[in-house]
């Protein structure tokens, strides 16, 4: 019932915006929330890898641009803050080619 309750407010906050950032207490289910949506073109990728972590951190703006034409989830995107900032500079500049990104975040 809460996941319907929340996933009927995402899908609405998508459609109206192309960034969409969903927090909430550890193990409640964020994750496993956004992976079960019916994104199209979704590319989920975790700031738990280390790779990935280091490609953000490394170029936050690359990272975000690499996936400009699908739809994201960056999953524990408070790891890297940067990618935030990449992701606000290119929404406000209209550089953001795709539906949404999703961060996922504790």
């Amino acid at each position: 019932m809460v996941y319907r309750i929340v996933e009927k407010s995402i899908n609405e906050s998508l459609s109206i915006s192309r960034v969409v950032h969903l927090t909430g207490i550890r193990q409640c289910g964020k994750t496993t929330l956004v992976e079960s949506l019916p994104l199209a073109k979704k590319s989920v990728r975790s700031l738990d890898d280390a790779m990935q972590r280091r490609i953000a951190s490394d170029d936050p703006t690359g990272f975000v641009r690499r996936m400009s034409n699908e739809t994201m989830v960056i999953d524990e995107i408070q790891k890297e803050p940067a990618v935030l900032d990449a992701i606000k500079y290119q929404d406000y500049n209209r550089q953001l080619h795709c539906r949404a990104r999703v961060g996922v975040s504790f």
